[in-house]
């Protein structure tokens, strides 16, 4: 699994994936943490903020 050491690499703190199929969630990943100091972990719930990249993202 590569995201791990993705994520290690460019010090992201949480991510999720979801591959989506005809419209339909197919599978969801969540990786690391939605809040460190917290420490909540990320779920299928998080809310991440995307910013400028969500065109290229959600389109």
């Amino acid at each position: 699994d590569e995201m791990p050491k993705l994520m290690s690499k460019y010090n992201i703190p949480g991510a999720s994936i979801g591959i989506v199929e005809e419209g339909k969630i197919q599978e969801i990943y969540n990786y690391g943490m939605a809040n460190k100091k917290d420490k909540v972990m990320v779920d299928d719930n998080t809310v991440f903020q995307v910013a400028s990249i969500s065109k290229s993202i959600t389109s």
